[in-house]
């Protein structure tokens, strides 16, 4: 059982890899989010049947996060006519029968009315058919934010004779985020429920509040050690969602990293980086990992470790290492860990400079942003840069020269031969650059004004014009080109002196 991947052994407990670490994306983005890499997002964790069904939401960070209601207010008829629309659809809840089509159409349409059906569907919280008060609990949850009058009434059938409405309860106070912190003492007594489907939902419900519900942790330390597989899930993703208000819990976290159970040991590492720089004492123990055999697990542990931030120094080596990984997901996802430790991982820049000719571009685009972290090192990838800004991909040039920018006067040697170029695009991206540089660069730039090349004379010319006022001492070095026998250099002159503020 050991050797299966992660994704093998999630159906051995009714799991799905996105109830283990939270929201599923793309992780060759832009950005370098603390989302863990998954594929699928498509199942629930195993709570009580008949909340699943009925409710239609899912136990997890990411399934309580509703599509957009949009109003039903801008169809002809329901502005004004909303209130008798709202009675007959409460009217269906009230008569309809489980699992009927048209409980989900009355679901969907009370949702879509937001806040003025809640004073019509509040009173069937108090209905004696459980299927009636469940769909209530639907309309609710599927309005979220939006609901949180209903607070109080839901946070009363907490301490419901019905599991499943107790169940149902914390859920639907979940899906109103931190709006609901006037619920976290009664969540919090509910996970002491004798149901594990009560227990996981509050779990989750906390979880939502993220850090209005620190209060919770030592109850959810507790949990921790619960013999139910999917409430010590639910307690650690909700521990993470706290971020660094759960800080306390990082010893016990710690100590799940070695749990037998590999879902667990997933959601723990995922956890620690949630929890951010203040779980830095367990990058020892998070740098075993980065070898995991499951690439799931490797994508979790780099991504944990880059947000732990600086104190991530220690496993520069081995995230170096995956450097040459064969998989781009896992190159790239190294090397923005790498960014994210930030100039104290400096020792990584020859290796990320030789990334810049991956074959993958977005491993390339992944390197170029991570060097413009490294400090003073940085300087030493000016020559590499250099080609980028030709290149195809828009957000390598703009990366690369953004860096060369920063670098400032270190850059202009290497850039003012560019503008000697025979390539217009090329001269204009060396002069995009020095423009930005600024004045500093002008003692590099004069000489080429005595070029032969009047694309030179005149890149030089644009160059210095384009910095504007703040590049008024050069006006003296332009003012004899006025008279140049290339019509073309004079027009650009002309122009660059008025920008810097020239008047005959």
């Amino acid at each position: 059982m050991g050797n299966r991947s992660l994704r093998q052994m999630l159906p051995l407990i009714g799991l799905t890899l996105a109830q283990v670490v939270g929201i599923a994306q793309v992780v060759r983005s832009a950005s370098f989010e603390m989302i863990p890499y998954v594929k699928s997002r498509s199942a629930s964790l195993d709570i009580v049947p008949n909340v699943k069904s009925y409710l239609g939401i899912e136990c997890s960070p990411s399934a309580l996060d509703f599509p957009p209601i949009q109003s039903l207010a801008i169809i002809p008829g329901y502005q004004n006519n909303h209130s008798a629309k709202i009675s007959s659809l409460v009217q269906t809840l009230r008569q309809s029968s489980p699992k009927n089509q048209t409980n989900d159409e009355a679901i969907e349409a009370l949702a879509k009315f937001g806040e003025p059906a809640i004073p019509q569907v509040l009173p069937l919280l108090k209905a004696s058919d459980t299927w009636i008060r469940l769909d209530a609990l639907k309309v609710l949850s599927r309005m979220g934010e939006s609901a949180k009058e209903a607070i109080p009434s839901l946070i009363s059938l907490l301490n419901d004779p019905s599991q499943e409405i107790r169940a149902g309860a914390a859920q639907t106070i979940g899906s109103m985020g931190k709006s609901a912190k006037a619920a976290v003492l009664s969540l919090i007594a509910r996970l002491k429920d004798s149901s594990v489907s009560v227990q996981l939902n509050a779990t989750c419900a906390l979880g939502r509040l993220a850090e209005s519900g620190k209060e919770a942790v030592p109850d959810l330390i507790i949990l921790l050690k619960s013999p139910d597989a999917n409430v010590r899930l639910g307690a650690i993703s909700a521990l993470g969602s706290m971020g660094d208000s759960s800080k306390e819990a990082i010893p016990s976290l710690i100590q799940l990293l070695n749990d037998k159970t590999i879902q667990i040991r997933a959601m723990a590492v995922y956890a620690l980086g949630r929890i951010g720089p203040s779980a830095k004492e367990s990058i020892p123990a998070l740098i075993p990992f980065l070898n995991d055999p499951d690439k799931d697990i490797r994508l979790i542990t780099m991504q944990a470790i880059g947000n732990i931030g600086e104190s991530g120094q220690l496993a520069v080596p081995s995230l170096m290492s995956l450097f040459k990984d064969p998989d781009k997901d896992i190159r790239s996802i190294a090397i923005q860990a790498i960014g994210k430790i930030g100039e104290s991982a400096r020792s990584a820049t020859p290796s990320l400079i030789s990334l810049l000719k991956d074959p993958d571009k977005e491993v390339q685009s992944s390197a170029v942003e991570t060097i413009g972290k490294m400090g003073e090192s940085t300087k030493s990838a000016i020559p590499a840069l250099i080609p980028l800004l030709q290149a195809p991909e828009r957000d390598l040039q703009s990366n690369a020269e953004k860096i060369l920018v920063s670098m400032g006067i270190s850059s202009v040697p290497l850039l003012i031969p560019l503008l000697e170029s025979p390539d217009v695009h090329v001269r204009s991206s060396a002069a995009s650059v020095l423009t930005k540089i600024g004045p500093s660069s002008i003692p590099s730039i004069i000489p080429l004004l005595n070029s032969d090349d009047m694309y030179t004379q005149s890149s030089a010319v644009d160059t210095i014009g384009n910095m504007g006022e703040s590049a008024k001492s050069a006006i003296p070095t332009l003012i004899p080109l006025l008279k140049s026998h290339h019509s073309y250099v004079r027009s650009r002159t002309s122009y660059a002196l008025k920008r810097l503020g020239y008047k005959p």
